[in-house]
């Protein structure tokens, strides 16, 4: 009996070093083994937890890496979101820009001889230069802004 226990005890490191495999079966449920799958599915190795020896500070030190990758996780998402919300908002005005350059364009094409707000509360119609510079520079915005 004495033999036995002695010999249960000099294999335990031998299967607590094992190597575990995870990976998801057909059916989407993750499955624990220590062979890899046969028929070829990618496997990521699981790291066996820390052996009793740990030092507290070992463990205190590595609690708070695992912290901090998280912090930093989390900051990473905050910034990728705000990104995301920057890119919608500037899609949004190019959009706007793009829709109001095509009336634009299309109402001074359509009218003949259009009047302006000359900045006095006065009137005027554009001259043929203006109307033309109006018509470039619309065209630029059509060109930025809506592709």
């Amino acid at each position: 009996m004495r033999t036995l226990l002695i010999s249960l005890f000099l294999c335990l490191p031998i299967a607590v070093t094992a190597t575990t495999y995870r990976w998801k079966d057909a059916d989407g449920n993750t499955v624990f083994s220590q062979t890899a799958p046969s028929d070829g599915r990618d496997a990521s190795t699981v790291r066996p937890p820390p052996s009793p020896a740990e030092t507290p500070q070992a463990a205190q030190k590595r609690l708070q890496n695992q912290i901090q990758k998280f912090e930093d996780s989390r900051e990473d998402k905050r910034l990728l979101e705000e990104k995301r919300q920057q890119n919608t908002q500037k899609k949004a005005v190019k959009d706007e820009n793009c829709r109001r350059a095509q009336k634009n364009l299309s109402n001074i094409q359509q009218k003949s001889r259009q009047l302006i707000n000359d900045g006095t509360g006065q009137y005027r119609r554009y001259s043929v230069e203006e109307k033309n510079n109006f018509i470039k520079k619309t065209r630029e915005i059509i060109k930025r802004d809506c592709t």
